[in-house]
């Protein structure tokens, strides 16, 4: 799990890259969006990246059966808890608008292509993203 803290890290930067480059462009430009919405996005999708990667690392050290099914919980997990967070959203600044949509997809496209690099990378790099051929390696 020691190997794999920089992961956690280059989440840290991306959260930190959104959060000031979201600063900036909210300041320059007029939408209806003010930037104690993006946080409460950021950090929620900060938190589900977390949870998410932690499964998924949690289920390496498992057999190879094991570490599949992790893998798919992670993903379906992220998706849900995703899900999730547009509804406290709503609840807690009671809208939901089509610039708070938008904001939502682009964190949610850089949060998830980030995961899934990261976990097709980890799982090459441990063969067990090559798929058997009649019971042999490939």
């Amino acid at each position: 799990m020691r190997d794999y803290f920089k992961i956690y890290i280059y989440l840290l930067f991306m959260y930190l890259g959104l959060s000031f480059s979201g600063y900036f462009i909210l300041k320059k430009i007029d939408i209806s969006l003010i930037f104690s919405q993006l946080s409460t996005l950021l950090t929620g999708a900060l938190i589900i990246s977390f949870i998410s990667t932690t499964i998924f690392l949690k289920g390496l050290s498992l057999s190879k059966s094991k570490n599949v099914i992790a893998t798919l919980l992670a993903i379906v997990l992220k998706f849900l808890l995703f899900i999730a967070l547009i509804g406290i959203y709503a609840v807690l600044y009671n809208e939901l608008t089509i610039t708070f949509l938008i904001t939502f997809f682009i964190i949610y496209l850089a949060f998830t292509s980030y995961l899934l690099i990261t976990f097709v990378t980890i799982l090459k790099s441990k063969n067990e993203f090559k798929p058997d051929v009649n019971g042999e390696q490939v």
